[in-house]
Parts: C-alpha cells; structure tokens; sequence
C-alpha cells in the first residue's frame, strides 16, 4: 500500500504500566517469550504492504530502537521509506512532560512537518498495548469506500484497540486546527466528541484483539496466549501474515533428565532443569533443580536457582531468585520482581 504510511505511538501507555516500564517504553515490552509489543502494529503494516512507518517515541526508547533497529528483521531496511524513529521535537518539549507522552495530539503536532512532507494519501496510526494480527489494507479499503474522514477498527468485544485510518490532509487540518479550539486529546474531543464535526466511520472485525491497559492485563494476556491454542494459532502461525521480531542467535533450549514441562512457551538459550507449567520463558533463562514455575512469566537473563518456587510471578529482566525462595499468589493479583533484583 504505496498510499498509505503508518504512525505507532510507543509510549502512550506507560503510566498505566508503570512497573514495566521504568527502564523501557511500551511498545519495548516483551510478550509471549520472544516478541515486544511493538512487533505487533509493525508486522501488521508490513504484511499489508505499509512500507513507510514511523514509530514516536517520548523517552525510554534505547531498547526500543535497539530492538527495531534498521528495520531488516521486518523487511523495512529501505533507501527510501522504511522504518524510522521519531523523538519529540520543540514543539514537545514547550509542554509539560506528563502531557506530552500522555497525548496523542501533542505527539502528532511533534511531528507535523513530517506529517507535511510526506506524500501518502492514507495514514494508519495505532497504539502498542494491544496484540492482534489483522489486515490494514482492509481497513483502508472500508475508509476509502466510506468517504470517511476518519475511520475507527472496533471489535466485537468491549476493550477495542486504538487503531485509525485517516486522509494525512484531514490529519494535518485536525492538528492545526486543535489549539486553536482548545482541543487536547484525540480520543475524547476529535472522535468522542467529533469537535470537528467529521465524517466518522466505524470498521468492526472479529479479529480477536488482546488489550494490555494494566500489570494484571500484560500477566492475563500472556496466560492466554499459553492456554489457548487456536488464538496463538490464529495471531502467531499464519503463514501469510507472520508476526515479525528481532532475529537472535542463542543456541536451542537445554533441558536436563530431570526437567519436566508442560503446555508453556520456551525461548532459545534456557537452560531448565526443574519443572515448568503454564508459563512463558524469555530467552537466556536458568531454571534450576527442584526448582516449580507455574502459572508464570520469567524474563530474559533470569536465574531461577535450586528449589525455588513461583506461582503467578511476573519477574522482569536479570532478576535472580535464589535457593529454596518461595513467591506464590493469584492471578488477579500477580507478583511483580523488578529488573535485576536479588530476592532470596
């Protein structure tokens, strides 16, 4: 789709996952071992052909850019085009920080003359707190057809993602024309309260959608990823419409005689000795003997020593738990084990 561009917003949830997000954006969070969250909307372009992408960040972005890099993990390392990363410009820095990142318009006022040079006619902008592998050419087909201004992706469920489809000229008016009238966010007063008085259209799909707005989400959405088969098949196995990441080159996972696991998702690189069930196990992970994961989400570079136990744990990056250490709770109410922490 040499008509349209994309915009991803990578930070525009980080308040409300605060613990996940000290060291790193959104979009930067891992999911289902080996993915970022980021991965999500910048496969979904791709596979629809978006070959130009532009990707906002506000600050935390070192591992964000890392992880995307040159864009060739996504087939997005063009001369012209591609994928790039936009940090916030004057513009940005004249508010207030808490408003800059929190708002989607002051994010896209940043980028006005990007926005202004660009020659697509279509932009798809999106969030990176959802999960979900649709089709935007789809969309853009609906919002083209409607003679829309702006078109919204609604599911059938009640927590939608934050995925639009709008003319990049109704996009530079809209941006120009908010303060000027007072307008602060884009949700509340461009769609809900149409302040702008535009052609709204609605694209509805039964795509199933996994929202991350909470700590209890991200550890509820992982959950369901490992115990529901047909939604992985359907997000992760299409082989048309693949989800794309960053490519690492850890040796396979190394299991003992000892090591029993049961329906849970293993990256490369581990090492497991113990017992793991129903949980994720990000790259480089050591999981030692006599040592029960269930119910849980282990991070790259964690160490689970000898005869440790969790039970609906959420440990970051690099945490260490030591000997015998037992952490046990619920899923409405998982435990949190900060990046690099000794606990034990």
């Amino acid at each position: 789709m040499n008509t349209t561009a994309g915009i991803i917003f990578s930070n525009l949830h980080d308040r409300q996952l605060s613990e996940l997000t000290y060291k790193r954006t959104v979009g930067a969070i891992p999911f289902a071992c080996r993915y970022r969250l980021v991965d999500f909307p910048i496969s979904a372009m791709a596979n629809s052909g978006i070959e130009n992408i532009y990707v906002i960040a506000h600050n935390n972005y070192h591992s964000l850019a890392e992880h995307i890099g040159s864009g060739k993990d996504y087939d997005l390392a063009r001369h012209s085009g591609g994928i790039h990363i936009l940090t916030p410009l004057m513009n940005a820095y004249a508010l207030r920080c808490e408003e800059s990142y929190n708002s989607r318009l002051c994010a896209l006022t940043s980028i006005i003359h990007t926005l202004e040079v660009s020659e697509e006619e279509y932009i798809i902008m999106c969030d990176c707190n959802s999960v979900y592998n649709i089709d935007f050419s789809d969309i853009i087909t609906y919002h083209s057809a409607g003679g829309y201004d702006l078109t919204l992706v609604s599911d059938i469920g009640a927590r939608s993602p934050f995925i639009c489809a709008i003319r990049r000229k109704v996009l530079i008016e809209i941006i120009k024309e908010a303060p000027e009238k007072g307008l602060r966010s884009f949700t509340r007063d461009i769609v809900k309260n149409n302040a702008l008085s535009l052609k709204i259209g609605y694209y509805v799909t039964t795509e199933p959608f996994l929202t991350i707005n909470s700590i209890v989400d991200y550890y509820l959405c992982n959950m369901e990823v490992v115990r529901n088969r047909e939604l992985r098949r359907h997000i992760f196995s299409d082989p048309l419409s693949p989800i794309f990441t960053k490519l690492h080159n850890p040796p396979p996972a190394k299991y003992s005689a000892a090591a029993t696991v049961r329906n849970s998702l293993i990256a490369d690189g581990c090492e497991i000795q113990g017992t793991v069930v129903n949980s994720v196990i990000s790259r480089k992970v050591k999981i030692g003997k006599d040592a029960l994961i269930s119910d849980s989400i282990v991070l790259e570079q964690t160490e689970i020593e000898d005869g440790a136990r969790l039970r609906c744990v959420i440990a970051d990056k690099g945490t260490i738990v030591k000997n015998q250490v037992t952490f046990v709770s619920e899923e409405s109410l998982p435990i949190y084990i900060s990046p690099g922490k000794v606990v034990g």
